[in-house]
Parts: structure tokens; sequence; C-alpha cells
């Protein structure tokens, strides 16, 4: 028979992992919705060619929607029943 702290352990664990996730997801998002600003207003920084910009930041902001939707699906997936 388990020890009544072995669960809030098990609790604890689990919710350190999803907030690790919940911050690398976030972390990604954020990252790319700035790649993407910076791609679009400032193509020098990045060594960009004139014709290369919009579909760079296209991508940035595309990479960006996918992490934030991951985000959504993760928490409804695994949320904490309490």
């Amino acid at each position: 028979m388990r020890d009544p702290t072995d669960d809030e352990l098990i609790d604890d664990l689990r919710l350190r992992s999803q907030r690790f996730v919940q911050i690398v997801f976030c972390g990604f998002t954020v990252l790319f919705a700035a790649l993407a600003l910076l791609a679009h207003h400032t193509p020098e920084t990045l060594a960009l060619i004139d014709a290369e910009p919009r579909q760079i930041a296209d991508t940035f902001l595309v990479l960006a929607a996918a992490y934030a939707v991951c985000l959504f699906v993760w928490e409804r997936i695994y949320a904490v029943r309490g």
C-alpha cells in the first residue's frame, strides 16, 4: 500500500513537468513570433535578400501558431483533474 505522501509527490512532479512544457511551448511561440517580426521589418539584420523576408516571416508565424496550438492541445489532453 502506498504512503499518501507518494501521491502528493507524484502530483507535484506532474505539475512541475506540465509547467515546464508550458514554458517551453510559450517560449518557442514568442521566439518565432519575434523572428517573424524581425524578418518582416528588418530583413537586413538577418542578411536576407529582397525576395525572401515575406516567406520567411510567414514561416515563422506558422511555427509560432503551431506551438500555440500544441500548447492548447497539451492543456486539453493533460489537464489536471481535481
